[in-house]
């Protein structure tokens, strides 16, 4: 099963209805913060889910490496709690707070 979101809001899904599947989609955007310690959910946050990439934003570049570093517990997590979701890898953007 597989489902794409990007930013002009068009939808591709596959096997999952979109009513089944949007509540699954928002609910790691909800979730994030059950994956991550209480520090690093306070400076990122999922932004973006497409072609089973998590797309995480951080506010400074050090989070960036403790997810690295966290990479392999996080997918793990990821699997367990979103199986649905098939999520292959995190990718991380780097933005100021002021950006955020």
């Amino acid at each position: 099963m597989f489902f794409f979101f990007n930013d002009t809001a068009t939808t591709e899904i596959y096997t999952l209805s979109l009513h089944d599947a949007l509540p699954i989609y928002v609910e790691i955007f909800k979730g994030w913060g059950s994956l991550v310690d209480s520090s690093l959910a306070s400076h990122s946050k999922v932004f973006e889910l497409e072609k089973s990439v998590l797309y995480v934003e951080v506010d400074h570049p050090g989070w960036a490496q403790i997810i690295f570093l966290k990479k392999k517990g996080i997918m793990k997590g990821i699997r367990k709690k979103y199986p649905d979701l098939e999520i292959k890898d995190i990718r991380v953007i780097i933005k100021s707070r002021e950006e955020r």
